[in-house]
């Protein structure tokens, strides 16, 4: 790969984070995160810079360095106290992440320039085969929230949820209030009140079908989780403009 050393147009105008001054920036000209594999056509594993970046796969090895040595999971630099997760309205309802922390000015930073997040009608690419031996990030949903909210806490340990030994990690989000939360749709945009809770039904509609399938009990602890997120969103957000 020929690193750019130019920024895409439509983030140029964002404040790019000291910890994020150093990474690569990729071909179209967004800042490689840290957790992203780098990939030949044989396949992936290969060093920073080398190849091409693929966003939509999981270095493991990167994954595992973040949790043993406490790092960012967007710049790849030791985390301090403040934490930041970004997640979709979804996981405010079940508190969990397929994501580890980050540095909150990654974070923020993550939340207005990458592609996916800061576009509303983006999709994830599916289209495109990947190179042998890796897969896509099997946690990433293919629906676009609208809506990313940065999560800020002062956790140290983030849990980890039981899962199969093949299987993505996933963690548990602090249950208790945030230190911060913040709401952003397309990019620079503040996320409403309205524009937040319409994602959140989006997705609490995803997580109610599989309440379903495990039986009232499940429907019934669902519907209080989901109450308690609506209350939390008020707190946290304005009404619309009107």
């Amino acid at each position: 790969m020929e690193p750019s050393t130019e920024l895409a147009a439509a983030i140029r105008g964002i404040p790019l984070p000291a910890n994020m001054a150093g990474r690569p920036v990729s071909r179209r000209g967004f800042p490689v995160p840290y957790f992203v594999a780098w990939c030949s056509p044989a396949g992936a594993g290969l060093a920073e810079g080398q190849g091409e970046p693929d966003f939509r796969i999981v270095d493991p090895a990167k994954m595992q360095r973040c949790l043993k040595f406490s790092l960012c999971w967007l710049c790849g630099k030791p985390l301090g106290k403040w934490r930041a997760l970004v997640v979709g309205p979804m996981c405010l309802i079940n508190r969990i992440t397929a994501e580890p922390d980050s540095h909150v000015e990654c974070a923020e930073y993550a939340a207005k320039a990458c592609p996916f997040l800061a576009n509303s009608r983006a999709r994830r690419n599916t289209a495109v085969e990947l190179v042998p031996g890796t897969v896509h990030n099997p946690m990433g949903n293919p629906r676009n929230p609208g809506v990313a909210v940065v999560f800020v806490h002062v956790e140290r340990w983030l849990k980890r949820v039981p899962q199969g030994p093949k299987l993505a990690p996933l963690f548990k989000m602090p249950a208790n209030e945030p230190m911060r939360l913040a709401f952003y749709a397309d990019g620079i945009k503040t996320a409403d009140r309205r524009q937040v809770l319409e994602a959140l039904n989006a997705g609490a509609e995803v997580l109610k079908s599989g309440a379903l399938v495990e039986g009232p009990e499940a429907v019934t602890e669902l519907a209080c989780y989901y109450a308690a997120t609506v209350a939390l969103v008020e707190r946290w957000t304005d009404e619309a403009p009107s």
